[in-house]
């Protein structure tokens, strides 16, 4: 199955670059590869608005030095495609900046994902609607895209402490149990 593709001009350093329809309609500004994409970020401020998911300053106290200062607030969540049109999602605002959390994805062979969402003191629950449709994963390919997606363009700047896959689609009680063993890391 060949995407029909869409001429455009990298939004940072204006080379020629050529998208998928379904990108080139997901956003108004494009990169040809991540650096630009920061680079633009810096420059202009975020864009030079606050993104959409923007809720608003949040006065914090710094844990190491005991100083106030103000961070953005965001309404973060998890999203992920089989197929690189349908998404499935964690609730809204179920990633937190600046903490560490537990998170679980469960994805079956036909698509169907669920998230599940604990941190040290809570144990991992199902966060967003139940059995998900991500799409139908494309017959013959075998990329997982952790972070980011196969574009480049939606690029997670945090840190994923550790990652493991296990075989076979683990249940909440699964979960949990690992939760319970590894929970206090996080």
């Amino acid at each position: 199955m060949k995407f029909s593709q869409i001429k455009t001009n990298c939004s940072y350093c204006d080379k020629e670059i050529s998208l998928k329809k379904s990108q080139f309609e997901r956003a108004n500004l494009h990169f040809c590869n991540v650096e630009c994409k920061h680079n633009y970020n810096r420059q202009n401020g975020f864009w030079g608005k606050q993104p959409h998911n923007y809720q608003g300053d949040k006065e914090v106290i710094c844990v190491n030095c005991g100083k106030d200062f103000t961070v953005g607030s965001y309404q973060l969540k998890i999203s992920i495609t089989s197929d690189n049109s349908t998404y499935a999602h964690s609730a809204v605002s179920s990633v937190l900046v600046k903490k560490k959390q537990f998170v679980s994805l469960t994805r079956e062979a036909d698509g169907t994902v669920n998230f599940y969402i604990g941190d040290k003191n809570t144990a991992p629950a199902l966060s967003g609607s139940a059995d998900q449709d991500s799409g139908s994963p494309v017959s013959g390919t075998t990329s997982v895209y952790l972070g980011n997606n196969a574009a480049g363009a939606r690029t997670f700047d945090g840190l994923i402490p550790e990652l493991e896959v296990v075989e076979g689609i683990l249940t909440l009680a699964q979960i949990t149990q690992y939760w319970s063993h590894t929970g206090s890391k996080y």
